[in-house]
């Protein structure tokens, strides 16, 4: 899983495998070591929910919950799909872009 962000732009990339293991288990989960024993934890969950997609942070864990059919609908896209944006508003007002995409991507081989 990658995690990319940028301003009020939170992009998380994660591979085709990473999709499969999604899809099969519900859950991906990552956690980066800190210094001074900090940990943050990045997941991706799949919620049975209306909203397509949300970001919710507590507790130094960022997770993403995406509902199903979403995730779905993305599974079946091809290689061009660029994947899922939504904008969620904050209880400040302001809003946070979100996206969740598959690396389509092959790495090239070495010379």
């Amino acid at each position: 899983m990658k995690i990319r962000i940028d301003g009020q732009k939170v992009n998380f990339r994660i591979s085709k495998a990473a999709l499969k293991q999604l899809l099969d288990e519900g859950i991906l989960a990552e956690t980066l070591y800190l210094p001074n024993g900090y940990a943050q934890q990045y997941s991706i969950i799949i919620a049975e929910t209306t909203v397509r997609m949300s970001l919710d942070y507590q507790s130094q864990n960022m997770q993403l919950s995406i509902n199903s059919s979403a995730l779905n609908q993305l599974a079946l896209q091809n290689d061009q799909y660029d994947g899922i944006t939504i904008k969620q508003k904050l209880d400040d007002g302001r809003a946070i872009d979100i996206s969740l995409e598959i690396d389509a991507h092959r790495k090239r081989k070495a010379k």
